[in-house]
Parts: C-alpha cells; sequence; structure tokens
C-alpha cells in the first residue's frame, strides 16, 4: 500500500499514521482495503470475515471531545487509535466508546482486538454496522 500522506484535521503526523500503517500490515488478520481522508484506513479481517474502519488519531490523553469531533467527522468509525503504548485516553472517553460499541486502543491493545471474535460488526460486503460489542 502507498502511503497517501495528506492532511487532516486532527494534526496526525504522518509518522503516527506510518506507525498504524505498519501495525496494520504486519497483522497476519488484516488485509488494509483503502486509506481514506489521510487518517481512516479501511480493513479487512480474514479470520471473522468482517470489515472495520480505524481513525488514527495522536493524543497523549484522548478526551470525549476528541472522540465527538471522531465520531460526527467519521460517523462508521470502528476503532479508534489514540497512538504508541504510553498513549491513552480518559474515563469519559472509554465511558463513550463503550456504551457507542466504539473501540479505542493505543499500540499496545490494538493487536489483541483486532483478534477478538466479539469485535465483529459488519459483514463482509455489508457497509451496514450493528454496533453490539461485548468485550472492552
Amino acid at each position: 500500500m502507498t502511503s497517501n500522506n495528506g492532511k487532516n484535521d486532527f494534526d496526525v503526523t504522518f509518522g503516527r499514521i506510518s506507525f498504524l500503517q505498519k501495525i496494520l500490515e504486519g497483522h497476519e488478520n488484516v488485509t488494509i482495503l483503502s486509506r481514506h481522508d489521510d487518517i481512516v484506513f479501511e480493513i479487512e479481517r480474514s479470520e471473522q470475515g468482517d470489515q472495520l474502519s480505524i481513525v488514527c488519531v495522536d493524543e497523549y490523553s484522548a478526551s470525549l471531545e476528541v472522540v465527538m469531533r471522531v465520531v460526527n467527522q467519521f460517523p462508521e468509525t470502528n476503532i479508534i487509535f489514540v497512538g504508541g503504548k504510553w498513549n491513552g485516553y480518559t474515563d469519559e472517553a472509554r465511558t463513550f466508546c463503550k456504551e457507542n460499541g466504539i473501540g479505542i486502543y493505543n499500540a499496545k491493545g490494538l493487536s489483541g482486538a483486532l483478534r477478538e471474535q466479539a469485535f465483529a460488526t459488519r459483514s463482509k460486503g455489508s457497509r451496514a454496522h450493528s454496533r453490539k460489542r461485548s468485550s472492552y
């Protein structure tokens, strides 16, 4: 996949986007289908046979405000990637994501999340979402 770096409204750097891209490319359960809006990766998980939309941000402590901006700009979001293993999120952001069936992970948690059976949200070829997930 080419790097396709452009501009984004979240001030995410090329380095952070490339970091996520390398994680996804190196994950045996993931195929990157596309990247758009500079920070959104559309992926397919082979074991689950579903597609997920991952939005890359770079927040030391992602707030509810950041999560709301992501969801408002990208309503199809399944996962918000907050950055490296030292990055995290506030309790309010986590609660909102949990209640709305959105995963929020840093680099340490993302690989495991991409294997979860309970995380499946849309069938292969389907753009309809079911926001029901049981694990967080």
